[in-house]
């Protein structure tokens, strides 16, 4: 196993390991994502001929060339299969994503020098979009701030990406966590190697993002 992937493991399990422990110390007021998440722990990913009646072959296959069958397992893995089915089919263009998430086999700009997010940052920040769905924005505002008014994880994160070109996904989501050279965060691919940002640092980057996700309203016109 090359080094590489050996630090996608480690993170991909680190994640994980977090959101059982934060679902474990949740009470009743769980958002709907994280009783399908709870639900579908442990389910296989669908194969390809489950996927094409879930989501359809166009988007299927879009999918599986932009960002491989190996990734679109991880993350239906990571946050349920329903979520993941919610969330691609809530996107209206599928190759949003795509850019989004990337590859972690393809040079490009992102954390790690590859394309997009990568699997371990996008399965991070959705996981933590919902996190903060029961949080308030800043305990530091007057009255202590509010939770999100509407805790539809799914339509948040959706609405951010549908609402933004595919260029802005890449300059105002991408790149931010990219190379430190590109004036970005300097995010590992994995979330579990420093880089010229500690890995809490990388974890606290996620999480700010995460919150001014959660706290969008969704039916907001734009987010340029």
């Amino acid at each position: 196993m090359s080094q590489f992937k050996k630090h996608i493991k480690i993170g991909l399990t680190l994640l994980m390991a977090a959101v059982f422990a934060l679902n474990c110390g949740r009470s009743g007021g769980q958002t709907q994502f994280a009783k399908n998440m709870e639900a579908e722990k442990g389910q296989p990913a669908p194969t390809y001929e489950q996927w094409v009646a879930l989501i359809g072959q166009d988007k299927t296959d879009e999918l599986y060339a932009g960002i491989g069958q190996d990734s679109l397992n991880l993350l239906s893995y990571g946050i349920g299969v329903s979520n993941m089915v919610q969330l691609i089919n809530n996107i209206t263009t599928t190759s949003k994503l795509v850019t989004l998430i990337g590859s972690d086999f393809v040079a490009g700009t992102g954390p790690g020098g590859r394309t997009g997010l990568g699997t371990v940052v996008t399965l991070y920040l959705v996981q933590q979009v919902d996190a903060q769905m029961q949080v308030n924005m800043s305990t530091n505002l007057v009255g202590g701030g509010a939770v999100p008014t509407d805790q539809d994880t799914i339509a948040n994160l959706s609405n951010i990406i549908n609402t933004l070109p595919i260029a802005d996904v890449q300059s105002k989501l991408i790149d931010m966590f990219g190379a430190a050279a590109g004036n970005g965060f300097d995010l590992s691919r994995s979330l579990a190697v420093a880089t010229s940002s500690s890995t809490a640092n990388q974890l606290l980057y996620v999480q700010r993002m995460a919150k001014v996700v959660a706290h969008v309203e969704p039916t907001v016109a734009t987010c340029a």
